[in-house]
């Protein structure tokens, strides 16, 4: 995990939203938060925020047939949107 990354570009849920559900990013919507949510959770500041199990997290796995560990062990990397 890159951890140094990771802690660049997450958001701090505890005191900030994350995006919208409605937000798109490669033609997707609900990944946006999704990435929000799972940086958040890698680094400590998801707060109340759950990235799995989440109900948009699941609809997103099944809808793309990425499996959520693969999904985060990307997202651990440090890649960007």
């Amino acid at each position: 995990m890159n951890k140094k990354k990771l802690t660049e570009v997450a958001k701090g849920l505890r005191i900030e939203y994350p995006s919208s559900p409605h937000k798109m990013l490669g033609g997707y919507v609900i990944l946006v938060r999704c990435l929000d949510k799972c940086r958040a959770y890698l680094v400590g500041t998801n707060g109340d925020y759950n990235f799995w199990p989440c109900s948009l997290s699941v609809e997103l796995e099944v809808f793309t047939e990425v499996d959520h560990e693969k999904f985060k062990d990307l997202v651990a990397t440090g890649a960007t949107d």
